[in-house]
């Protein structure tokens, strides 16, 4: 790799590119010139191999091309914005993010592991888990592609210039309406979660809410609610991803655990995305050890924090 400065060689960063970049251009050996068709894709993680489902008719070009010959290439980006050079046109860029890599194509035949592709590809396309049966799974052909070897690269725009941010606990509907704008940007637009399914029967009258404002732009925010005498369900942490990595996402929490605290309440519980986990451990929450649960669109952990 030529730029060694903008290699990823982070996991968490890798697999935040696979989640994000929506399609995989996937690149075949075509007689005399390459033949590259871009595809919905699903993916998984495994021993720190990378594996990628799609889904295809039961017949085409591609299909017969992975047959002839299964060597191929695949490609992925994400998070792509201009860089302006003000008056000077050389000094414009992108920020982005990228995997390429290569790796051996195959038509699955194992009903199970095609009821997996298909699986992963809704999961990884809509935020959402499907059953998917025997039936959808025989009306399609799912390519499996195993990666081999690949890099990834980043050029990330520089984050914005923050001063400190204001605290608003929201509790009138103009206040509440920088949470759900904060909220529509950062999981309905970056995640694909639908409006129905962000929004739910908690954001109603009485529900509490924290957004941060920098210089009056809702940045970062919180939820929550109660469920008993003692107890609060604290959720929908979300931050803007241009403002991620100035602990905003902590600041929120805390900010909502000390509002819980002056309102009585002894015990806060939060069903965490898999990848939050350590998140809320640093932060003193512990699993409920109930295993994995499904809230909504994600695979969750349950924790708790008792206040003291």
């Amino acid at each position: 790799m030529r730029r060694k400065d903008r290699e990823v060689t982070d996991t968490g960063t890798i697999l935040h590119i696979a989640d994000q970049a929506g399609i995989l251009r996937l690149s075949l050996f075509d007689d005399e010139y390459p033949y590259i068709v871009p595809l919905h894709y699903g993916y998984s993680f495994e021993n720190g191999q990378l594996f990628f489902y799609m889904h295809s008719a039961k017949e085409g070009r591609k299909l017969e091309l992975i047959k002839a010959n299964p060597r191929v290439c695949i490609e992925l980006d994400c998070d792509t914005k201009l860089i302006s050079g003000g008056e000077n046109p050389c000094e414009y860029g992108s920020s982005y993010a990228s995997i390429i890599g290569r790796g051996t194509a195959e038509i699955v035949s194992d009903e199970e592991e095609k009821i997996k592709g298909l699986t992963l590809l809704m999961q990884n396309q809509t935020g959402r888990y499907f059953e998917i049966d025997s039936k959808v799974a025989a009306s399609v052909d799912i390519i499996k592609v195993t990666v081999t070897e690949y890099t990834a690269k980043a050029r990330i725009m520089e984050k914005p210039h923050m001063g400190n941010p204001e605290t608003v606990r929201a509790e009138a509907e103009w206040q509440r309406t920088g949470a759900y704008s904060v909220r529509i940007e950062g999981m309905n637009r970056q995640h694909h979660i639908s409006l129905r399914e962000e929004f739910d029967e908690h954001d109603c009258e009485g529900t509490k809410y924290i957004v941060l404002l920098d210089q009056g732009y809702p940045v970062a925010t919180c939820r929550l609610y109660e469920t008993s005498s003692d107890t609060v369900i604290l959720g929908r942490v979300v931050v803007l991803p241009e403002y991620r990595g100035h602990h905003l996402g902590s600041r929120v929490v805390e900010e909502a655990e000390q509002w819980i605290r002056e309102c009585g309440y002894s015990r806060i519980v939060i069903d965490s995305r898999t990848e939050a986990v350590p998140f809320y451990e640093k932060l003193g929450y512990v699993s409920d050890h109930e295993g994995m649960i499904h809230n909504g669109v994600f695979d969750c952990f349950r924790m708790h924090k008792d206040l003291k």
